[in-house]
């Protein structure tokens, strides 16, 4: 392979079963396949939906996991500062971040927490409305997934934003409804991304 890759989202670290390691894990990324890249950057997320389960239990055994994980295969880079970043251009990096801000609870303070833990990015919503903002999706329209755009961030999602800037966890925007979007637009003092979404008017889906 000539290319290198940079992958701003997988659910692989959130799927493994217990026998089951990064390395040669038939998912949509494993450590084994990054290696046929000049580079490989992923970002792996922890992923949590709060209408199903305990979201402090999952949040902590897979922040473990990814540190076992890593424990294994000292090969690979975690990324944690600009430097790190700068000098990814080799070899399989990844990336340790949070979907959905219900992991935050109501509580301010787990943002340092969470950075101090190593993750870098936090995507503010799953399709769940939740403390933070309002979803791409209404809860009860899942399944067929009719578009809600009426709220945006609140107060304390406006406070998790701000917090983050200021730690350096980049704040993604995939999921988020469309006030919430141009909430963080106007807000943010630091880069944001879409990780796991696109334009509109290349694909009208309701994440976009």
């Amino acid at each position: 392979m000539t290319l290198g890759i940079f992958d701003g989202h997988c659910d692989t670290l959130t799927t493994l079963k217990e026998h089951e390691h990064l390395y040669d894990a038939q998912r949509h990324f494993n450590f084994k396949q990054a290696e046929e890249y000049p580079y490989f950057t992923q970002v792996l997320a922890v992923w949590v939906d709060a209408a199903r389960e305990d979201v402090d239990r999952k949040v902590e055994r897979f922040i473990g996991k990814f540190y076992e994980e890593l424990a294994r295969n000292p090969s690979v880079t975690q990324i944690k500062t600009r430097q790190d970043m700068e000098r990814c251009r080799k070899g399989v990096n990844v990336i340790l971040g949070i979907e959905g801000g219900e992991a935050l609870g109501r509580e301010l303070g787990r943002v340092e927490a969470f950075y101090k833990k190593g993750v870098r990015l936090i995507t503010l919503t799953w399709n769940n409305p939740y403390a933070i903002s309002d979803t791409c999706v209404k809860t009860a329209d899942r399944l067929n997934g009719e578009a809600d755009y009426a709220g945006g961030l609140t107060h304390f999602g406006r406070d998790v934003l701000r917090e983050m800037n200021r730690f350096g966890i980049m704040a993604d925007v995939s999921h988020l409804s469309d006030k919430g979007f141009y909430d963080v637009a106007e807000i943010a003092e630091k880069p944001f991304i879409a990780s796991h979404s696109n334009a509109r008017a290349l694909c009208p889906h309701p994440r976009n």
